[in-house]
């Protein structure tokens, strides 16, 4: 399915945007987009790095 079928099946079974109005294909466009790019990030492996760092040691 493309954006504006998406859309068009949306507003026919009665699925508003969060603010109530209609969706257009540019809405499932960015829904999309956004998901894609957080998928994204999601499969990263985190990179662990460790920088300036200083280690003392104080007697008492």
């Amino acid at each position: 399915m493309n954006d504006v079928q998406i859309a068009n099946w949306l507003n026919d079974n009665g699925h508003p945007t969060p603010r109530g109005n209609k969706f257009k294909n540019a809405h499932v466009h960015s829904i999309a987009k956004k998901r894609k790019r957080r998928l994204e990030i999601l499969d990263r492996k985190p990179i662990l790095s460790i920088s300036n760092m200083n280690v003392r040691y104080v007697s008492s």
